[in-house]
């Protein structure tokens, strides 16, 4: 009975001490501050890539227009038709019929009938010439006018040629044998041969190559190489990648807003058809990456030195960043950046030299090793003030 007495009250005591100093923990005791946050370097995969916007167009396609002016009396097929090379798509109406080819026709008969009637003449002058009843100046000037007679024919048989070929325009048919992605026109529309070109059909040869456009800001596209992997999503099928390369990066500068892009294409083969003509789409082109590189986070690039600083004022720590001088030279390097570290109760400036980043995360080529602690985090800059302030009864110098 008396055991049992004290192991009670030995229970009751110990839950009281643990009590306690639960209590004074969280009551009592004061967690030392904030004032910094290192990290060690560590490896993982890392992928540097950039995005950029665009369309999809058929890879090969043809716009087909009017070459002579009029109106568009009537168009013979739509969208999505399958046509054939020569297949009459459009009739335009330009006012005249085919009165000039019948005038060229009518001018060309007239130079004929004159030709062959003059060439006769000539004929039935020649005995008079050979016997002496007419001069040689007469009949070498006879034979000179039906030379020209002779020359005028073959202008009018170019002139008629020539109105046939402008009236056949006006038939206007396929170039080529592909399906219709674009019907422009409408019947009853003017339209004409001069100023800027106007398509009355687009068609793509063949609907089965599509081929995307984006266009590369011109701060990344002399990162873009021909061959260049690209992860394609589009708001059509949000949920599925696709994949191509890149084919082609045009020279030619687009400006837009003050902002200058280049066009890079990229196949897409489109055999289910999933693909339509004009869908939106963005890419993401795969600049470099590897699998197992030593890395940092971005942030630590951005560390204020002067809080850096002050800390070590608070923790009597040595501070010792890299003179100015130096760290300008080593920028001239290309690809280096500074960070802090903590090393035997000292903050040491290093420079880094920095490969391949996917924007939140930079590899280290050189500079800091595996077991180097970087400073990822510091207090802000106001709070630090404030406790320098508070401890040592004064503000920062």
């Amino acid at each position: 009975m008396h055991m049992k007495k004290l192991l009670i009250q030995g229970s009751i005591a110990l839950i009281c001490i643990a009590g306690g100093f639960l209590a004074y923990h969280r009551y009592f005791k004061k967690n030392e501050p904030f004032l910094y946050k290192t990290e060690k370097p560590f490896a993982r995969y890392i992928r540097q890539s950039i995005k950029a916007a665009g369309n999809l167009e058929p890879e090969d396609m043809l716009k087909v227009g009017s070459l002579v002016s009029g109106i568009i009396q009537k168009m013979f097929v739509e969208e999505n038709d399958f046509v054939e090379k020569g297949q009459l798509l459009v009739l335009i109406d330009d006012g005249r019929e085919d009165s000039k080819v019948r005038v060229a026709e009518q001018a060309l008969e007239i130079a004929q009938a004159n030709a062959t009637y003059f060439e006769q003449f000539l004929q039935r002058q020649k005995p008079l010439y050979e016997n002496g009843f007419l001069s040689e100046n007469e009949f070498l000037r006879l034979k000179t006018e039906l030379t020209t007679k002779q020359q005028e024919v073959l202008i009018k048989q170019e002139q008629l040629a020539d109105e046939k070929r402008l009236f056949t325009k006006k038939q206007i048919t396929a170039p080529e044998d592909g399906v219709v992605v674009g019907k422009n026109g409408s019947e009853g529309e003017m339209v004409t041969n001069f100023g800027s070109s106007f398509a009355i059909y687009t068609i793509a040869k063949d609907i089965r190559k599509m081929e995307a456009k984006i266009e590369i800001d011109e701060s990344s596209v002399g990162l873009i190489k021909d061959g260049m992997i690209a992860q394609l999503i589009f708001d059509a099928y949000p949920e599925k990648t696709f994949e191509s390369r890149i084919k082609e990066i045009s020279n030619n500068p687009i400006s837009k807003g003050g902002t200058v892009s280049y066009m890079a294409k990229l196949p897409i083969a489109n055999e289910d058809l999933l693909f339509k003509p004009g869908m939106t789409l963005d890419a993401d082109i795969v600049i470099n990456e590897k699998n197992a590189s030593l890395v940092v986070q971005g942030q630590v690039f951005s560390i204020n030195p002067n809080t850096i600083e002050q800390v070590a004022k608070i923790k009597t720590y040595g501070y010792e960043p890299i003179p100015l001088k130096e760290k300008q030279d080593l920028t001239t390097q290309g690809n280096i950046k500074f960070l802090w570290i903590e090393d035997n109760n000292n903050f040491v400036e290093k420079a880094v030299k920095t490969g391949i980043t996917d924007g939140a995360y930079f590899e280290v080529i050189d500079g800091i090793a595996e077991n180097d602690k970087i400073i990822v985090d510091t207090i802000e800059t106001n709070a630090v003030e404030a406790m320098f302030k508070k401890m040592f009864n004064t503000g920062l110098k």
